[in-house]
């Protein structure tokens, strides 16, 4: 079942300039819960925004999977980090490429799952296996339902705040 003090955050992209990587960051570090931010390598690519914002979260910790692992061996290796955390809920930030993390998460049937959905249109694995679906507009929400045949009563409606900071209108 898992510590209800801890979250799993496991991020196909790891980038700033995929919706909603900091913004969840940043929530997730005034939540005061522990997480486990799980993040892929993407061939080396770094992103110095989202490692500087984890460097100053004390309750957060960061594992990161290498794109040179086997699909089997991402997976193995997920499952162990999870499983050793043990926490109680997940939020996928996942695309259609991630069927790895996929599988890792069907691998924990109690744990409750949170689905960013990023892209209304998009193809992607594991409907089946999310407890909610975090939707950011009326047309994602209304695929959801009608395609991907996730019941209403799962889909929780989070409005889309860009990350105001200050560097000066460009137009």
């Amino acid at each position: 079942e898992g510590f209800a003090n801890r979250i799993v955050f496991y991020d196909g992209f790891g980038r700033t300039n995929v919706p909603l990587t900091l913004q969840y960051i940043r929530a997730l570090k005034k939540s005061g819960v522990e997480i486990l931010y799980i993040y892929e390598d993407l061939k080396g690519r770094s992103d110095s925004e989202i490692e500087n914002e984890l460097s100053t979260a004390s309750q957060i910790t960061v594992f990161k999977l290498s794109s040179s692992l086997s699909p089997s061996n991402k997976i193995l290796k997920a499952f162990d980090v999870i499983a050793r955390f043990n926490p109680s809920k997940a939020l996928l930030h996942l695309g259609e490429v991630h069927v790895e993390a996929v599988a890792v998460f069907s691998l924990f049937p109690k744990m409750v799952k949170y689905r960013i959905n990023l892209g209304d249109h998009h193809f992607w694995f594991g409907a089946n296996q999310l407890d909610f679906c975090l939707e950011f507009r009326g047309y994602g929400a209304e695929i959801s339902i009608k395609k991907r045949g996730i019941p209403l009563n799962k889909i929780l409606y989070q409005p889309y705040y860009p990350i105001i900071d200050d560097r000066p209108f460009e137009g």
